[in-house]
């Protein structure tokens, strides 16, 4: 707000410093409002870390021997918060498993496994 009033006198051809354009809006009652930037937080401690104990291999030799998992969520105008959930069995990459599932307020609704293909 001081930068824009210290420009728009500039350009009326009005050379006053900041600090005093700071000055005349204190006095008269005048303070800008900052919005800082929101920042994400965690409050809780950091999470261990665990063994990786696929190490970048992902080719299996059996089913269900290893699987692999996402999770991400989505908001909706009609169902609020939508998560989304994908399973599949690296043994047969072709086939998995996809569950959605909504949070309502008086509880979850679960939709259920449904199974796509690629």
């Amino acid at each position: 707000m001081v930068l824009l009033i210290q420009k728009a006198l500039e350009d009326r051809e009005k050379h006053i410093s900041l600090k005093r354009v700071q000055r005349y809006m204190s006095s008269i009652g005048l303070y800008s409002i900052v919005v800082k930037k929101f920042r994400t937080h965690s409050s809780k401690p950091n999470v261990e870390e665990k063994e990786n104990t696929i190490n970048r291999d992902f080719k299996a030799t059996n089913i269900n021997e290893k699987w692999c998992t996402d999770i991400t969520y989505i908001y909706t105008i009609k169902d609020g918060w939508t998560y989304l959930a994908s399973v599949m069995d690296l043994y047969k990459q072709k086939d998995y498993r996809v569950y959605i599932w909504y949070l309502y307020d008086d509880g979850i609704s679960n939709q259920g496994g449904r199974k796509c293909l690629p």
